[in-house]
């Protein structure tokens, strides 16, 4: 039945070498330069050495790009355009999203007044 099907052969369609060394592998490791390798390697050397001297893995490394991560007043406008979104949609998905953007937005706001300072009005004025 396996023969029948074409999935089982009576002799190997490929040698030994070819099935432990695919075709498509072999050119995709000649494509990797040994000066890629050789940069990675230092790299996790550097990186290796930060992390033994200051207990962080952070490496200066030119091409990797320094993320800025938005700021809480942009996600609360994000969670506000999504919110008016999925208002619309009528689905458990949509409520459960909706349920989640509100806890996120009501964390938020929770923080940022965490973070205000007690003033009087007094504080406002000069005496003169």
């Amino acid at each position: 039945m396996i023969e029948a099907r074409g999935v089982l052969h009576k002799c190997n369609h490929l040698t030994l070498t070819e099935l432990l060394n695919p075709v498509d592998e072999y050119h995709t490791m000649s494509n990797i330069m040994d000066d890629n390798i050789f940069a990675a390697v230092m790299r996790a050397e550097e990186a290796q050495e930060n992390m033994e001297s200051t207990g962080t893995d952070d490496v200066d490394d030119e091409n990797d790009a320094v993320e800025d991560y938005p700021k809480a007043q942009e996600v609360i406008q994000a969670s506000g355009l999504i919110g008016k979104y999925i208002a619309a949609l009528d689905n458990p998905i949509a409520w459960r999203l909706e349920s989640l953007l509100g806890g996120l937005n009501c964390g938020l706001h929770l923080e940022a007044t965490s973070k205000l300072k007690d003033t009087r009005l007094t504080d406002y004025f000069k005496c003169t």
